[in-house]
């Protein structure tokens, strides 16, 4: 950020003493600090940026904001300066005009930025909050980082306390806002888990302007945050779920399905050998009762091995011939303490899992224990893997019918779909061919993210968001 000290004055609602003095960055450290910058004395718990005035201006500081008066020097005189230094990055957030985004959350906010910041990179210039600046002060200096061309701003905001969070989005005033999880974190400070709760949902206040929402597709108390939404008026809604209808008519507000993808750079291609013939990895036992397929992949594994509780311990005679790759977590915790000890269950890392898949024919991929369509799907016919699944309407309102095929949930054709699948190469290939093109054009994570601005552009009233 640079410019003059008059510049501020409007932003500050304060007079600086030389309204001429030009500054070409801002900072807090005057240890730090380069020729020309703007020195903000910040008073912390254990220090006073008042104390190292002359070695600011000593090591190149053009002006100050201060809430003393020094002699002989530019500065502008206000009444907090860690405010003032939250004002000063809110107008130059609103002078630039990126698409600004605040991520808050108990776990995972640092990942969630550097993720959506790297997606959205690919598309237009984009900055995030680097390291851990996520609150009073990092925050505002994380936006002086922007640049002219810089078109979207991903904020990673964090707290200590109830305000926190409302404050920061006060600075932002982000158009998109995600609320990742609520856990018991940091009880010293916030005592409560219910504060905790309170202090994160400040990210979906009305601030006197819309904002979209970003629904967490496990978020805890769903009905109770769809009427949280209702109630505050948000704008547009993303979510994995199919219930789109459910999650509008609950809300009052435009819903869109919005489904997972793959990872261009893990699963864009076959292994040269498919040495795998049938592949799965994924929990056994589905969490949501509703979605009528909880025991498809006991009864799947019951088909394939001799089994000691939910653990595989043999290949039946008529699987011999067959390799499998079967990796899965039992239902409860005697059997998964079983499964350790007998080894029969590898914690696959994610480059471990993405070279098993380019080496599967035909990967066995029912429902997500949520009743979602999962990534696995995608996955599965990036690399090539031919998807075998349970029959379900959900997969046609995201994939033609004749990119993957299905047996019945009473597993009454399984062994005959899968064994001629397994020996006709050809039209095993002919499936998988569609697949493939049909994902690398539909459902990468590129493509989501461009629709999702779409989305967003329509409904900013046709003036472009980015």
């Amino acid at each position: 950020m640079k410019g003059l000290l008059s510049q501020l004055e409007n932003a500050l609602g304060v007079l600086s003493t030389n309204s001429n003095t030009e500054f070409n960055g801002i900072s807090i450290d005057s240890r730090n600090i380069k020729k020309g910058n703007l020195f903000v004395a910040i008073k912390g718990k254990n220090f006073d940026g008042h104390d190292y005035i002359g070695n600011a201006f000593k090591n190149g500081a053009s002006a100050l904001i201060t809430e003393k008066k020094f002699k002989d020097v530019p500065q502008i005189i206000v009444k907090n300066t860690e405010t003032s230094l939250g004002q000063i990055a809110s107008h130059y957030l609103n002078l630039i005009g990126p698409l600004s985004i605040g991520i808050t959350g108990t776990n995972g906010k640092t990942s969630v930025t550097s993720l959506i910041g790297s997606m959205l990179n690919e598309y237009k210039p984009t900055i995030t909050s680097h390291g851990n600046y996520n609150n009073q002060i990092g925050l505002p200096l994380s936006i002086f980082k922007l640049k002219n061309h810089h078109k979207f701003c991903i904020l990673e905001m964090g707290a200590s306390k109830v305000g926190d969070i409302n404050y920061l989005v006060n600075i932002a005033l982000p158009k998109i806002v995600t609320l990742l999880n609520v856990s018991p974190a940091h009880l010293d400070s916030f005592k409560t888990i219910d504060n905790i709760l309170t202090c994160k949902e400040e990210i979906f206040l009305n601030q006197g302007y819309k904002k979209i929402v970003i629904l967490n597709k496990e978020y805890t108390n769903l009905d109770a945050k769809l009427k949280f939404i209702r109630e505050n008026h948000f704008n547009i809604g993303f979510t994995h779920h199919h219930d789109i209808k459910k999650y509008t008519e609950s809300t009052n507000i435009e819903f869109n399905f919005w489904p997972f993808a793959f990872d261009s750079e893990k699963f864009s291609s076959a292994a040269k050998e498919k040495n795998v013939d049938i592949g799965f990895s994924g929990v056994l036992q589905n969490l949501n009762k509703n979605a009528d397929q909880s025991d498809i992949r006991v009864g799947i594994m019951n088909l394939f091995f001799h089994t000691l509780y939910d653990v595989p311990l043999a290949k039946k005679k008529s699987y011999n011939n067959i390799k499998i790759f079967w990796n899965s977590i039992p239902r409860n915790k005697k059997a998964r303490y079983l499964s350790r000890l007998l080894n029969r269950r590898q914690f696959l890392s994610h480059d471990d899992y993405a070279k098993m898949m380019r080496k599967t024919k035909i990967y066995i991929n029912t429902l997500s224990p949520m009743g979602l369509v999962s990534p696995r799907f995608f996955e599965c016919m990036a690399s090539r893997a031919l998807v075998f699944c349970e029959e379900s309407v959900l997969y046609k309102s995201i994939f033609p019918n004749d990119i993957y095929v299905t047996f019945k949930k009473d597993l009454s054709d399984f062994d005959e779909k899968l064994f001629h699948f397994l020996t006709t190469e050809g039209n095993r290939k002919k499936i998988i061919d569609k697949a493939h093109a049909v994902v690398k054009t539909e459902h990468t994570w590129e493509k989501r993210i461009n629709d999702l601005l779409t989305a967003v552009e329509k409904k900013s009233n046709g003036r472009a968001v980015a």
